[in-house]
């Protein structure tokens, strides 16, 4: 009998060990890499679309886990043009005050100010001076909390190139060939980057081969983009290239005409 219930005790304590085993599996599953700061708590094999405001949007309002905004500009700044920033606000619920300005050597030339929401970008328009130089020009763009001190969202600051190619000159004659004592008749189209009429006025020169001005039109006014004029030749012109230059606040375009055998030929941009 002894041994019968010896055997009966043994044979219970070999079920309980079976029977705790197979109710540890669980917790004993391998750990696959879930990060130990995901909000979530979803356990895996479940669907993952679950939406909590305490649950996955929590990571989202953490500005160092995810981008807040987005800015497309151009990298290129020119004189006179209007200078584009688009401005994005993404996984922000609340309205941001976006200031962008554009500074060279550290003095700010031109700014403009926009309240932005999430979900609908905005286009701040700012006016490059047309006297500007060239020089180290940056673009600074700023969003804060309106109405708060200090509520700092995003502080963006980008150098710019600056360029002082603001129009297409093109500079037209004519004829392809003359002699001296001829008259050269030609036009100058002045366009902006937006392909519209440049109105303002424009410095005219004729120079001879050695890079002498022969003759000047200082501010000669334009009609919808376009300055008409004409020039007579020396009845002995000096041999070699002559030119016809347009002159628009710093930017310059030059046409050559070679001197040959007594005639004027070959006119190249």
């Amino acid at each position: 009998m002894a041994s019968s219930s010896s055997f009966r005790m043994w044979w219970w304590w070999i079920n309980a060990i079976i029977i705790f085993g197979f109710l540890s599996l669980p917790s004993l599953s391998q750990d696959l890499g879930r990060p130990a700061d995901d909000p979530r708590r979803i356990p895996y094999g479940q669907d993952q679309s679950w939406r909590s405001v305490i649950g996955n949007r929590v990571r989202l309002r953490d500005k160092y886990n995810h981008p807040t905004h987005m800015i497309i500009a151009s990298q290129t700044l020119r004189p006179g043009s209007v200078y584009r920033v688009v401005v994005s606000i993404l996984y922000l619920r609340h309205p941001v005050d976006v200031r962008a300005s554009l500074q060279k050597d550290g003095v700010e030339v031109a700014s403009g100010r926009q309240e932005v929401i999430e979900g609908y970008p905005e286009t701040m328009l700012l006016q490059v001076p047309k006297t500007s130089v060239d020089g180290h020009y940056r673009l600074r763009v700023e969003g804060n909390i309106p109405g708060t001190i200090g509520g700092t969202v995003f502080m963006n600051d980008t150098r710019l190139h600056f360029s002082t190619r603001f129009l297409t000159i093109l500079i037209q004659t004519n004829r392809p060939i003359y002699t001296g004592d001829q008259v050269v008749k030609f036009r100058i189209i002045l366009l902006t980057t937006e392909l519209k009429p440049y109105d303002d006025p424009v410095d005219v020169y004729i120079l001879d081969p050695d890079g002498y001005v022969m003759r000047r039109w200082p501010s000669r006014p334009t009609n919808v983009g376009v300055v008409s004029m004409e020039f007579t030749l020396p009845f002995l012109p000096k041999v070699g290239y002559w030119g016809i230059k347009a002159l628009v606040n710093g930017q310059e375009e030059i046409i050559q005409s070679r001197l040959k055998n007594g005639t004027l030929q070959d006119f190249e941009v």
